[in-house]
């Protein structure tokens, strides 16, 4: 800004992997506490107006893990794609479905092979990351309805 102020949201993302190690985190959190994304979105929307600002993020994710002011404001600005200070249901929930997997793989062969390929290097990404089947079914379930 301009003028020497301040800006009254954060603007500045962290790394990928910050982001990353965020979501994971807060993910086992939500697991352990039997939380959707949803349910997660509704008590940090301490108004209930549709609206997540920075104020009540920070407020409101105490209660669900700790972390520090600048990891929140990171967070919250790669929440806050549109830059405008609010994150809505929509945009929350996008946020939370990040991918972990961030390289993506292009299938050259057309002999099948690369099935097996990705099978197995899922199994090793899970393995890596301490994941679960249910957290697995959770990524693709993007509806939440409890169906693929």
């Amino acid at each position: 800004m301009s003028l020497g102020t301040k800006a009254l949201f954060p603007m500045q993302m962290g790394s990928n992997e910050k982001i990353d190690n965020i979501i994971r985190e807060l993910k086992k959190r939500l697991e352990l506490k039997s939380m959707t994304y949803q349910d997660l979105f509704y008590s940090l929307d301490g108004d209930k107006d549709g609206f997540i600002t920075i104020q009540e993020f920070s407020e409101g994710i105490e209660k669900i893990m700790k972390l520090s002011q600048p990891a929140k404001d990171y967070f919250f600005s790669f929440m806050d794609r549109q830059k405008i200070g609010m994150v809505d249901l929509k945009g929350f929930l996008k946020a939370m479905r990040k991918s972990l997997i961030t390289k993506e793989v292009q299938v050259t062969d057309d002999n099948l092979n690369w099935e097996m390929d990705m099978i197995i290097r899922i199994r090793e990404w899970f393995a890596k990351e301490k994941l679960t089947v249910e957290d697995a079914f959770r990524t693709i379930d993007k509806h939440y309805k409890g169906i693929i």
